[in-house]
Formats: C-alpha cells, sequence, structure tokens
C-alpha cells in the first residue's frame, strides 16, 4: 500500500512572483505535487503558469519534451512541443486571473515517478483545471513531460508568466513510497 507523506505545504499570506522549494530529500520512490491557486494579473480568463527542476537558469543543459491534450470550454486541442534549450521552463498549465469567478482557484497535480533515481531520465504527469468567468467556461489541461536529466530531482519553482500568485495559493509537495 503507499504511504503519502507531507515534504512541504505552503500556503502563501500575501501574493508571490513565484513558489519554489529547493530541498526536495530523495528518500522517497515518487513525489506529487499539489497546487491550489490563482493569479493576480488582470483579465478575466486565464495566464500560463510555468514549471522548472533542478533550478535551471536561463540556458538549461537539458530541456523538457511535452505532450499536451487540452479541453477548454467545449473545444479539443493536442499537440507535442520541445522545449528547446534556452527555454528552461516548462508549461504546467494555465490558472485563472484576478478577473475570474470570485474566489475560485485553479488545480495542478504534478506526479513524478522515481524522482530520485538516478539512471534515467525523469517523467512528469500533469493535470491542470480552470474556470473563467463564466460557470460554462473551463479549462482541462493533462501533460506528460520527460526532462532530460538523470539527477534525482531537488528543486520545484512554480511561477505564473503574468502577474503574481494571489494570497491563500497553496502549495504541497508529497513524498510517496510503496507504490
Amino acid at each position: 500500500m503507499a504511504v503519502f507523506n507531507v515534504i512541504s505545504h505552503d500556503e502563501l499570506g500575501s501574493s508571490a512572483a513565484s513558489w519554489e522549494n529547493t530541498s526536495i530529500p530523495s528518500s522517497y520512490d515518487h513525489l506529487m505535487l499539489k497546487v491550489s491557486t490563482r493569479s493576480t494579473a488582470s483579465g478575466s480568463g486565464s495566464v500560463e503558469m510555468k514549471m522548472q527542476w533542478q533550478g535551471e537558469n536561463d540556458a538549461p543543459d537539458y530541456p523538457f519534451y511535452r505532450s499536451t491534450f487540452a479541453l477548454t470550454g467545449g473545444s479539443n486541442q493536442a499537440g507535442r512541443a520541445h522545449a528547446g534549450t534556452g527555454d528552461p521552463h516548462y508549461k504546467a498549465g494555465y490558472i485563472a486571473e484576478a478577473g475570474a469567478l470570485a474566489d475560485s482557484f485553479c488545480n495542478l497535480t504534478v506526479w513524478i515517478p522515481n524522482y530520485s533515481d538516478t539512471t534515467a531520465y525523469k517523467q512528469g504527469f500533469l493535470h491542470s483545471s480552470q474556470q473563467y468567468n463564466s460557470t460554462y467556461l473551463f479549462g482541462n489541461v493533462m501533460t506528460a513531460c520527460l526532462f532530460l536529466d538523470d539527477a534525482a530531482i531537488h528543486t520545484i519553482k512554480l511561477f505564473p508568466l503574468s502577474g503574481s500568485f494571489a494570497q491563500y495559493s497553496s502549495f504541497t509537495i508529497y513524498g510517496i513510497n510503496g507504490v
């Protein structure tokens, strides 16, 4: 049976440009990140949220590959992309802007199996959902990615492309054993 252990839980007391955890221990089999957030960016739609692993700078040695399926307001979109050298950020989904439905936060789940393995590249499976300025307009994005690095994951950073994470956004990392 799987055992979920909370590695860290952060809830923002005020808005913040980004969230980062730089001390993820390598003592678990898998990682799960659960996020509930909203953006301070003006507008009633959504803003893209980006993710970095390992504290990559502006010119990473190891790019992300991704494959995405999105259902947004009733229309389907599918695509595959290579983040490429020079783009250290990975699209982790979308989050509602300040003008979206009041008090509605968007959700993101990131599953990183075998994150502490030092012999293979790292996979990530992401699911994000968001609601916009209508009870009938929503987005649902499922993404798979491959991070071309065989080091154990020790750092995760998230940030919106515009605005900041709103107050009360929360970020929880679970270490999982026994799966």
